[in-house]
């Protein structure tokens, strides 16, 4: 993603915010403003900027806050793997970081495998006790992967409304079909103590476009594990996501970004887990007055 792109959301950011600010209680839609002699178009299809921001203000924590929710609805009005106007592949970290410095925020770095990892600082909801991590990859100066990782603490509620546009369910409506769908589970809790539930975890590939998502949730501990991977009131997934995002035509397989190397075994996939193939799986998610659920044996996860 060119300069012109990445300020194309700035510009929208920071002549969106007096709208948005106004009820700080809720979060507010974007008015597009229409063209005037001085002004551009404010929308996702931007493509004419002025030439400088040099009077551009940095947002507030309280118009952060609320600017973070509104792009978790919109993601700017881009499509992934683009996040909030970048793009793996294409921004570069100086664009990237001229961005946070925008908004308000700055990011720390450290090397993971050869690679510069900037960590956005600053992006948790804490009145809403959600912690948002947004990591950067960068090589040669160029951003190849992003990583958003969001937990809730005990606000499941509040947690799975903000993040409703990201949830299974809209992603499967949305994207389509996965390319691969991985199951994890256990079958023991910690030491063999047996409790009412156990852990699962999903993933969801969309390898031709460079995404990957894992949610977690709790199944009942039973012989048959019921997983329902939603956010609706079906589901029992848990306050938690994450989002990897790389360019589709990366040369790595997209999971190398993920943390699935520290559960210790590799997910099984879909078809392994519960003989269902990624086809059936989509169509439980969009077939009317059929549960969006599947089942596993518990067995197979000692």
């Amino acid at each position: 993603m060119n300069r012109k792109i990445l300020f194309k959301s700035l510009i929208y950011l920071l002549l969106a915010f007096t709208p948005l600010v106004s009820n700080c209680s809720s979060v507010s839609t974007v008015t597009e403003i229409s063209p005037t002699a001085t002004a551009p178009r404010l929308s996702p299809s931007l493509t004419s900027l002025p030439a400088t921001r040099t009077s551009m203000p940095t947002l507030t924590s309280d118009q952060r806050y609320l600017q973070i929710k509104e792009w978790l609805i919109t993601n700017a009005g881009c499509k992934l793997p683009c996040w909030w106007g970048i793009e793996p592949g294409q921004s570069t970290w100086d664009e990237v970081s001229e961005f946070l410095s925008s908004i308000g925020t700055t990011a720390e770095e450290y090397k993971l495998d050869g690679t510069v990892v900037h960590e956005a600082k600053n992006m948790h909801f804490a009145e809403d006790r959600i912690s948002n991590l947004i990591s950067f990859r960068e090589t040669q100066g160029v951003v190849t992967a992003i990583t958003i990782d969001s937990s809730g603490y005990n606000n499941s509620t509040t947690f799975k409304s903000i993040w409703m546009t990201f949830s299974p369910e809209n992603i499967i409506l949305k994207y389509g079909v996965p390319s691969r769908v991985w199951i994890y589970s256990i079958s023991a809790g910690h030491e063999g103590e047996q409790g009412p539930t156990m852990p699962y975890s999903i993933w969801l590939f969309y390898d031709h476009l460079g995404v990957l998502f894992r949610y977690d949730g709790q199944v009942e501990n039973k012989a048959i594990y019921k997983m329902c991977p939603v956010f609706g009131n079906q589901g029992n997934l848990s306050d938690y996501i994450n989002i990897y995002l790389q360019s589709s035509i990366a040369n790595t397989p997209i999971e190398a970004l993920s943390d699935v190397e520290a559960y210790g075994r590799k997910p099984l996939l879909l078809e392994e887990a519960t003989g269902i193939s990624p086809n059936k799986f989509y169509e439980l998610f969009t077939t009317p007055n059929v549960e969006p659920c599947f089942e596993t044996p518990r067995d197979i996860w000692n």
